[in-house]
């Protein structure tokens, strides 16, 4: 009796904490679940049942992001979904999204391939930084509306990043997915928004307590990964996005007539006054200008 009474007590803690799941079909069941509701549609607080499954396995993190990330007024900027995911988490919601973006080609291969392909396969730990706070920021831009994080400061050194390389990435995908918005008012087909980006920049978090402008950590060799479906180097495709947010930044200042010593500030503590980085500029004409007008 007693040794039947052990059976049951270790098959009650297999079923309710140790589920085994199989890991290419539960990615492919969790890419379907983040397609249909990533966007501005999304999945209600009574979700967590669609998720309860994971809970006690591998997947019980990843799990939370994704069911977190498609709830409208959602919780992905607090530290337990902004801090770094560990290595396991990565990998698998980096295979997630490969089989999501699979999902949307005209002509998809398997699913179940596609899964087992990147779980095999050698990813950079940066590459996969990259996927899991470009889906967070998309998160943010489709559920949490109105924009307004003036209130935050996103301390990098706390959040669990390994290296400066991390840092930046975590950044300029930052930029790219929250900043270019300032990119867009200043190429607006009906002309500069300049209002629009007066009013955006304020609403920007802090970074490392400064403002997002002030960030210059990529004192590092650049490096090959896959962005957007694509295998390109790093600072040589996300550089010459934060050059033309600055640009279009500076810009308003002149044109809404801020004090020439702020803008001559904004000037300096960005990397608009760095010469290391202008081969990743494309917009040196302005630049050029601003520091002819400091000479």
């Amino acid at each position: 009796m007693k040794h039947l009474l052990t059976l049951l007590l270790i098959s009650f803690s297999t079923l309710t904490f140790g589920q085994s799941l199989n890991t290419v079909t539960e990615i492919v069941n969790l890419a379907k679940i983040y397609r249909g509701n990533h966007g501005l549609s999304g999945l209600d607080d009574k979700s967590n049942s669609i998720f309860a499954k994971y809970y006690g396995t591998e997947f019980e993190t990843v799990a939370k992001f994704i069911e977190e990330s498609t709830k409208e007024k959602n919780r992905v900027i607090e530290a337990e979904f902004l801090s770094r995911p560990d290595s396991a988490t990565l990998k698998i919601f980096h295979t997630i999204i490969m089989v999501n973006y699979n999902m949307y080609e005209s002509k998809p291969d398997d699913n179940e391939k596609v899964a087992e392909i990147f779980l095999k396969k050698n990813i950079t730990v940066y590459e996969q930084i990259q996927q899991y706070y470009g889906s967070l920021f998309i998160s943010i831009i489709n559920k949490n509306r109105p924009f307004d994080y003036s209130n935050q400061n996103w301390d990098l050194d706390t959040l669990g990043f390994k290296d400066d390389k991390e840092k930046a990435v975590f950044f300029l995908v930052f930029i790219d997915k929250l900043g270019s918005q300032i990119s867009s008012f200043h190429g607006a087909m009906r002309g500069p928004n300049w209002d629009g980006i007066e009013k955006y920049v304020k609403l920007l978090p802090k970074i490392n307590n400064k403002n997002y402008y002030e960030f210059d950590a990529f004192y590092f060799k650049d490096f090959e990964m896959m962005i957007y479906k694509k295998d390109r180097k790093f600072k040589e495709y996300y550089l010459p996005k934060f050059y033309d947010v600055l640009v279009g930044h500076i810009l308003m200042m002149e044109q809404k007539n801020f004090d020439r010593q702020e803008i001559t500030k904004f000037l300096l503590t960005s990397i608009l006054s760095q010469k290391q980085y202008y081969d990743y500029c494309n917009k040196m004409d302005v630049i050029d200008s601003y520091l002819t007008k400091k000479k």
